[in-house]
């Protein structure tokens, strides 16, 4: 029952990164570190859910930041995603 609420505030903060993509550029510390929180959830829907988000929204916004490291950001959390 909890991954459901949990999945549903992902989908929350996915829409209103989507819709407001300035607060991701204003926030994006404060938005990293709490997506962050669920890469080692047990629930593998909301890891999925959660890497859709960094894949689509936050690690684009972030290789102006990171344009090097990305890559390898982006793998490591795609194979946390798997493994757990």
């Amino acid at each position: 029952m909890l991954c459901y609420f949990v999945e549903a505030a992902l989908n929350g903060i996915k829409d209103l990164v989507a819709k407001h993509p300035s607060e991701l550029k204003l926030h994006k510390v404060a938005i990293v570190e709490k997506l962050q929180e669920r890469i080692c959830d047990t629930d593998k829907v909301v890891r999925e859910s959660l890497f859709s988000i960094l894949q689509s929204l936050v690690f684009p916004s972030l290789k102006e930041v990171f344009p090097h490291f990305l890559p390898v950001i982006s793998e490591f959390v795609r194979d946390l995603t798997r493994l757990l």
